[in-house]
């Protein structure tokens, strides 16, 4: 998987919509931060010398409030190490193509714990077609855990495109909750000894 640059990797989070939603479609320089959302997700690199706010192209329109969403109190709760994230990537990117395949519409990946005192993770994938099932398409992982948070861990839902496109490039992922007490907060990935950082919405499914 190709190495992405700062600006690279923050263009994957903007929206594919440019007619309709023409702010979201380009990334924002915030000051110090490259940020970009499709209203789905934030991409932020933040590693750069203050200059006043704008849009990388020159668009005259406002940015969201994307601060606003950020958690506030990010709790670490897996770890996932360079070889994991490239193996869950590779896992992930294969599982999308065979959705894409047997057209399943798109691809969700439900990340949950194996047991009560295992620190494995469950990556499955699921899709948005009812009465066809996926149940081979998994992969376990032995990952680094905060034993203090395990027990208010709950499992959730992420678009895979979404996660792949987080993954690219990184050494040491860490998976974050504001509110692990809450079965629908905001799941963030945070590089460790990074700039960089990543948030996605779970998904609900049927």
């Amino acid at each position: 998987m190709k190495q992405l640059n700062d600006l690279e990797w923050v263009t994957l989070a903007t929206s594919k919509d440019k007619k309709t939603r023409e702010n979201l479609a380009q990334v924002y320089r915030d000051k110090t931060c490259l940020v970009a959302t499709d209203g789905h997700r934030i991409h932020l690199s933040n590693n750069l010398p203050e200059l006043a706010p704008h849009y990388l192209s020159g668009y005259d329109g406002q940015f969201p409030d994307y601060a606003y969403c950020m958690p506030k109190n990010e709790i670490a709760i897996f770890q996932l190490f360079d070889y994991m994230a490239k193996d869950i990537s590779n896992f992930l990117i294969s599982a999308i193509s065979l959705v894409k395949k047997m057209r399943l519409g798109n691809a969700a990946v439900t990340i949950e714990r194996c047991g009560d005192k295992d620190s494995s993770l469950l990556f499955s994938i699921t899709h948005n077609t009812e009465g066809i099932k996926l149940e081979d398409v998994r992969l376990y992982y032995q990952t680094g855990i905060n034993y203090a948070m395990l027990d208010k861990f709950e499992r959730f839902n992420l678009s895979a495109q979404f996660l792949v496109d987080a993954l690219q490039g990184f050494k040491c992922v860490s998976i974050c909750a504001d509110d692990p007490n809450s079965a629908f907060c905001a799941r963030v990935l945070r590089y460790v000894d990074s700039h960089r950082k990543a948030l996605i919405m779970p998904i609900r499914l049927s």
